[in-house]
């Protein structure tokens, strides 16, 4: 989006869909400077295919995921929680990535972002 301000052409940092509850321009900021990186573990006897997350059960173009197919045994994944952001990190022009709305765990090609 341009804007005109004393006769001056500047190009603003908006969108073009945007939602009615933001206003004025976007705020570029580092990823690490609004999240951490998830490194807490979690034994894999805690886990059901409902709670247990790999790039296989993640569904393409941000739609979620499905249950898991099978289980790790006697190992520890990685730790998430409801809220966080999970992020395939394998092919990520498949857009694998899922916010979360339970607790549990997930394979290590699994990236855990906490808010």
């Amino acid at each position: 989006m341009t804007t005109t301000i004393d006769n001056e052409q500047k190009t603003l940092n908006v969108p073009n869909l945007r939602f009615p509850e933001f206003e004025g321009e976007w705020q570029e900021t580092r990823l690490k400077e609004i999240s951490k990186f998830s490194k807490e573990r979690l034994n894999s006897i805690e886990l059901s295919c409902s709670n247990y997350v790999t790039t296989e059960n993640m569904l393409q173009d941000y739609k979620g995921i499905v249950s898991a197919t099978n289980l790790p045994t006697n190992t520890n994944v990685v730790k998430f929680s409801k809220g966080d952001v999970l992020l395939s990190n394998i092919r990520p022009y498949l857009k694998k990535v899922w916010y979360a709305d339970r607790n549990g765990g997930c394979s290590a090609d699994v990236f855990v972002f906490k808010a």
